[in-house]
């Protein structure tokens, strides 16, 4: 399988899918995206926003990608309150790597939503 990842277009100013082109200068990272007909097209995209796809999806069939913010929901539908951040770690996707997908629901990423993962006093 070809490592997939997703980047935030700087001049798109959206994010996109792909395959990842690292460049140390000017130290912009390109994500190559197919368009058919064995054409593609490259987006420059924000270094601090690269995040490679985890092969696995949420309860809503939504790709789980590293550093998207995740909630638990139990069988009986019931979301929890506590967050979980996707990190790589020891050869897999943290949390994700230990339970069925089907529990967690994409409530957002790092990149666009830290404010998610403050703690109310």
């Amino acid at each position: 399988m070809i490592p997939k990842f997703r980047g935030f277009s700087i001049k798109a100013d959206e994010w996109v899918e792909g395959s990842l082109i690292y460049r140390e200068k000017p130290y912009l990272h390109d994500i190559v995206v197919p368009i058919g007909n064995n054409s593609s097209v490259s987006y420059a995209v924000d270094r601090n926003s690269i995040s490679q796809y985890s092969g696995l999806k949420d309860i809503n069939g939504q790709k789980i990608f590293d550093g998207d913010i995740l909630v638990y929901i139990d069988d009986n539908k019931i979301r929890k309150d506590e967050k979980h951040v996707v990190k790589w770690y020891r050869g897999g996707f943290e949390p994700v790597m230990y339970y069925n997908t089907k529990n967690f629901e994409i409530i957002g990423n790092v990149y666009e939503h830290a404010e998610l993962l403050e703690v109310e006093e």
